[in-house]
């Protein structure tokens, strides 16, 4: 039982970090998509330079799409693996109350005989 504990704190805490990580890049992600906040400056008279700030801003945002993708991708398995533990966790823990009981059961029949 000590060494499932263990593994379910292990995964609440990697599932934690992965939530703070998606939220993270998800307000990156917002925050590229609406552009570069100082205007003005030397991009904005030279066509090219607009062009290129434009440029690497989309290549930005969408990698960090990319990235909030992968994390929820890592955040689902996380979940699964969660949930497959404490179905494990509360199985095992039926099963043992269950010999238990048997135990017990057979032992008040051996002092009644």
């Amino acid at each position: 039982g000590a060494k499932l504990k263990g593994l379910l704190q292990r995964l609440h805490e990697a599932k934690g970090a992965l939530e703070a990580k998606l939220a993270e890049a998800q307000r990156a992600a917002a925050a590229r998509a609406k552009g570069p906040s100082e205007s003005g400056g030397d991009g904005d008279r030279h066509g090219d330079g607009a062009h290129n700030r434009v440029r690497s801003n989309g290549a930005q945002s969408t990698g960090h799409a990319c990235m909030v993708k992968v994390l929820r991708k890592e955040l689902a398995l996380v979940d699964a693996a969660l949930d497959r533990l404490l179905g494990e966790a509360s199985t095992t823990a039926k099963a043992e109350a269950e010999a238990r009981a048997h135990e017990y059961a057979l032992r008040d029949a051996a002092e009644q005989a």
